[in-house]
């Protein structure tokens, strides 16, 4: 069911929206900082029924627990379905909507800023898309990216706000692959990242392993951008263009404990870490040994 609506003079924002719900959200990332994203996992009662005002986010349910039936009522007009854990739900922006369902259904429920979706879909030539409302969809990825924003709920990690945020570029580009009017079967060259671009990503990354750099920096010596890079960047390499960075620096740091007798102290600022206890933590992650018992395995 393909929806193209306006923004609703009554749309709520995803907080006021979430007041509707029958039940309190056993997570929330309301105090989070998140940008464009919000997350709340909620378990409603058994049965119930619910006519909340427009939201002016898009809504996509992540089922994460006990199947049943659900039906969502948008501008007039219901769609029914049953909706099973690993499964989604979709609802786009700014429509009049009910809910309706026949279980304890455990679920997260996260809204997306339209303009975020808009922006990618401009990266990416489409914008002209058309988000696609629906009730028991298969999505494995987006189902995994919903896992990964449930486990930041649980507590905030290192870097948490960088990865919500990249985690929300690829949810973007899955809703635009997978539930928007372009068809499945077709593939879509303007995805890949050609390989003059990919070259001038790594050279800037082998030039500037020792400052401080981000993914932003990286798409823009490519000349494209930050959205469609991280996603192009993974389909290449095979990794997110981060944790690339992340092993260069890893490697190079191997390199000068090895081949110098600097200290570990300078191999950090060396290689673009922002101290020696980040520089340690990051090394023994990836390496399972910290850089002094490196160097000592590796010295002669």
């Amino acid at each position: 069911m393909l929806r193209k609506t306006p923004q609703h003079p009554n749309a709520l924002s995803p907080q006021a929206w979430a007041a509707f719900m029958p039940t309190p959200a056993q997570l929330s990332s309301e105090d989070s900082g998140w940008a464009s994203i919000t997350a709340r996992r909620h378990q409603h009662p058994p049965s119930g029924y619910i006519q909340p005002p427009p939201l002016a986010a898009h809504f996509i349910v992540i089922h994460l627990d006990t199947p049943g039936d659900l039906g969502v009522k948008l501008n007039g007009q219901w769609l029914r379905g049953h909706s099973q854990p690993g499964q989604i739900s979709i609802m786009s922006a700014n429509q009049e909507n009910a809910w309706e369902w026949t279980s304890a259904i455990d679920s997260l429920h996260v809204c997306l800023d339209p303009q975020v979706l808009k922006r990618t879909a401009r990266d990416i030539d489409m914008a002209g898309f058309e988000l696609m409302d629906g009730i028991g969809l298969e999505n494995k990825a987006i189902y995994n990216i919903g896992l990964g924003l449930l486990d930041e709920l649980r507590g905030e990690k290192l870097g948490s706000r960088a990865y919500v945020q990249a985690l929300t570029q690829t949810f973007c580009l899955e809703l635009l692959r997978s539930h928007c009017n372009l068809h499945p079967d077709e593939p879509d060259e303007r995805l890949a990242l050609s390989p003059h671009k990919l070259k001038a990503a790594l050279d800037f990354i082998e030039n500037h392993l020792a400052q401080n750099i981000s993914v932003q920096d990286i798409a823009a010596a490519a000349r494209t951008s930050h959205f469609h890079f991280a996603h192009t960047f993974r389909q290449a390499m095979g990794v997110s263009p981060y944790h690339y960075l992340l092993q260069r620096r890893i490697e190079r740091a191997k390199v000068l404990l090895r081949e110098t007798d600097a200290p570990i102290s300078e191999v950090a600022l060396a290689t673009g870490f922002s101290s020696q206890s980040h520089f340690t933590a990051c090394f023994h992650r990836t390496s399972q040994e910290t850089p002094k018992r490196f160097r000592e395995r590796n010295d002669g």
